[in-house]
């Protein structure tokens, strides 16, 4: 885990606050990591997260990754070992039908610029899924952002796509905002100019005015 560590303090604090998130929505749900025969992390990066899934099953058998990225698929396959990470377009996954329980994704989907090619990930997320198992996404939402290379989603249309390839929304909730006392920082990020500790009583307490800048979602197969 030493070469994929965070080293700057927002990174350490975006990555500890989403593991505790993590947790709370897979408890709170009965989702037992131990009992996952087979999970899959859609777009898995340099592989941080698809090391942290193995880890709560305590085992790396049955987790596999997608990364469409060689260098980055690479970089997965280096501190994942004993993990098949695969080059794979979200659209088109080389995967049987009901093969997994539960499948992820950590800010992979906004690189989906256009509704159609969302759908076409949805059903094939659904395809691969077993009856029952779920999707979880973690996406940033913004309903007024779109470039080139990736958009951020509004979260009723996102939650829509979902619903339209017959998911069923368990949760959605927000991970990080953003105040407009500190202007250009949410909290993502305030951990550079802040303790954590207080940035985390911002996360879970703080009654000012903010938006939600990433909510996490968990959807089922119906």
């Amino acid at each position: 885990m030493k070469n994929i560590l965070p080293r700057k303090m927002d990174d350490y604090y975006r990555r500890v606050y989403m593991l505790k998130i993590l947790h709370e929505t897979l408890h709170s749900h009965r989702i037992d990591p131990d009992k996952l025969e087979r999970i899959l992390d859609l777009g898995c990066g340099n592989g941080y997260w698809l090391r942290i899934l193995a880890d709560l099953r305590g085992r790396s058998s049955g987790c596999f990754g997608t990364e469409i990225d060689l260098a980055r698929l690479e970089q997965s396959l280096a501190v994942n070992p004993g993990i098949a990470v695969l080059s794979a377009d979200h659209r088109t996954l080389p995967f049987k039908e009901g093969q997994f329980d539960l499948v992820t994704d950590f800010v992979s989907f906004h690189f989906l610029l256009q509704d159609n090619d969302l759908s076409a990930a949805c059903s094939e997320v659904y395809r691969i899924l077993k009856p029952g198992g779920w999707f979880l996404s973690f996406e940033v939402v913004d309903p007024d952002h779109r470039s080139d290379v990736s958009r951020f989603f509004h979260p009723d249309r996102y939650c829509e796509i979902f619903r339209n390839c017959n998911f069923s929304l368990l949760e959605q909730r927000t991970v990080f905002r953003k105040f407009k006392l500190f202007k250009k920082h949410h909290t993502a990020y305030l951990a550079s100019v802040l303790h954590p500790a207080l940035v985390m009583l911002l996360d879970e307490f703080c009654p000012l005015p903010h938006s939600p800048t990433n909510k996490l979602f968990l959807f089922q197969k119906a």
